[in-house]
């Protein structure tokens, strides 16, 4: 006898479990819609392990707890898709009526959640069965779910960590250039003077590919937004907000750097921010963040005076570079606030010569 409510039941938990892996494995862009376990997986996981996480007061043990929700959760979303699946296939044979090798005080929906559970991960036991037609092409198409599965699962985890290498490539490349942590004044301190201009165009416009990557590899993936960098003041938002603050300061300075370049920088990780600002769930508002208060802007002049990079002071200066922060501040803002992540400073609090050896810190190795 049939039951159609246990076989619509069954039938929308399938559709939904099919849908949220192939959108999220598949196809390489993000896809809306109401029915993504993933993307609630992700809003309450996240808010749980991140809340757990702030109760640690040791910063490094911190670090290491939330380096660790981005691969765990990979795992546990392919478990909610199986156990989704799993389930979906055993209502639908409760619902048709499956007919079982097994005596009817046997039987029951714990029976078919065995069936179908042994039938998905492809065990074949044969200790339980289908005698009639209909509860055998279930079989077979869960046996073909199962393998399509577990080959999505094959080919899913290589290419989000090929991605993660890429992108920490970046940003140890940066951060050698930047120092550590990362400062947008420390950049241009190295790179800023008028015999330099070349070497900064470089440095740019590997930023901007890199940059175009990691737009490409987290709109298709954003669980990558939640793999950290092995190291304590290294992270990929880290490194795209020191790019965007030395852009910023370029283009306000206008005095003959590579201001082409820096343009098509800033645009590119003024899109990234704001494009994944907006994957996450978040709709940015509002002006630039206090970052760098009016009173702290003489202190910036100063720090850059050696640098080449001159910036004259008056309101001009003052507006342009506010202008240029209200376009991404408030959204590497709220990726710092949902990601913990706390963002550069402008000004370097410990200040460095300028080729010195402190070019790389070793802080990391405790």
């Amino acid at each position: 006898m049939i039951a159609p409510l246990s076989v619509s039941v069954g039938l929308m938990l399938l559709s939904v479990a099919l849908w949220d892996a192939f959108s999220t494995v598949v196809l390489p862009r993000t896809v809306g819609g109401v029915l993504r376990p993933a993307r609630v997986f992700y809003r309450v996981g996240w808010r749980l392990w991140r809340l757990v996480g702030s109760w640690l007061s040791n910063r490094r043990a911190r670090q290491s707890f939330l380096t660790a929700f981005g691969p765990l959760s990979v795992f546990f979303l392919l478990g909610l898709w199986a156990v989704m699946i799993v389930v979906a296939f055993a209502l639908l044979h409760f619902g048709l009526g499956t007919q079982l090798n097994a005596p009817a005080s046997q039987g029951g929906l714990g029976l078919l959640l065995y069936l179908s559970g042994t039938t998905f991960f492809t065990l074949g036991l044969g200790d339980v069965a289908p005698l009639n037609a209909l509860g055998r092409a279930l079989i077979v198409a869960e046996v073909g779910t199962g393998i399509v599965f577990l080959a999505m699962i094959i080919g899913y985890l290589p290419v989000l960590d090929q991605a993660y290498a890429q992108r920490e490539v970046g940003v140890q490349l940066l951060e050698s250039r930047a120092g550590s942590p990362q400062s947008a004044v420390r950049l241009l301190r190295r790179f800023g003077r008028p015999a330099s201009a070349e070497a900064l165009a470089t440095v740019l416009r590997e930023a901007e590919r890199w940059a175009a990557e990691l737009s490409q590899s987290h709109i298709a993936h954003p669980v990558l937004a939640y793999y950290r960098s092995q190291h304590l003041d290294r992270s990929w938002l880290v490194s795209l907000t020191t790019l965007l603050d030395s852009c910023a300061l370029l283009l306000v300075s206008r005095n003959g750097v590579p201001s082409r370049q820096a343009r098509a920088t800033f645009r590119m990780g003024v899109r990234v921010a704001v494009d994944l600002a907006r994957i996450l769930g978040f709709a940015p508002h509002g002006e630039a963040s206090e970052r760098l208060p009016p009173r702290d802007l003489p202190r910036l002049y100063a720090a850059l005076e050696s640098s080449g990079v001159v910036l004259q002071a008056g309101t001009d200066t003052e507006a342009g570079l506010r202008k240029l922060r209200g376009f991404y501040e408030p959204c590497v803002f709220a990726l710092s606030t949902w990601l913990l992540v706390p963002l550069p400073e402008w000004i370097p609090t410990v200040d460095e010569k300028e080729d010195g050896p402190d070019l790389l810190t070793f802080d990391d190795l405790g």
